[in-house]
């Protein structure tokens, strides 16, 4: 909770007292309803833009990735298929790989169909979930 005090208290204070007063207290000039003002009228109020958009990825995103990976354990779970250990083992390697070792491969794909800087492109990435699946089998 400490560092959600600091960022609420240093939202108070302006540029100046940041670094010459104690971190932990509110500032002496209250700035902060005139740094919401700026923040609402900033670009036109672009601000609610983003943050609808956050809430829309974050909120489909993980609908999404409930249900593929529900679907997932279902198949996994309900159907006897040959190979089906091996396709859960392939799942649960997909848990080992890095998020970070993927983005470039998938910067590359997404710009060979003209999907850079969409929707898409952040949203495919974050709907499939080889950790949601395991989960789900649990």
């Amino acid at each position: 909770m400490l560092p959600v005090w600091w960022l609420l208290v240093s939202s108070t204070k302006s540029s100046g007292e940041l670094f010459s007063s104690f971190g932990f207290w509110l500032g002496h000039h209250n700035d902060l309803a005139s740094k919401l003002r700026q923040l609402v009228n900033c670009r036109g109020g672009i601000f609610f833009c983003w943050l609808l958009n956050s809430a829309v990825y974050a909120g489909v995103g993980s609908v999404v990735a409930t249900l593929l990976a529900a679907a997932a354990w279902f198949v996994f779970a309900k159907y006897s298929f040959r190979g089906r250990r091996a396709a859960f083992r392939l799942v649960l390697a997909g848990v080992l790989v890095p998020p970070n070792l993927l983005a470039l491969p998938l910067y590359l794909t997404f710009n060979s169909v003209h999907a850079v800087n969409t929707f898409w492109s952040v949203f495919f990435p974050t709907s499939e979930s080889p950790f949601g699946v395991y989960l789900a089998r649990i």
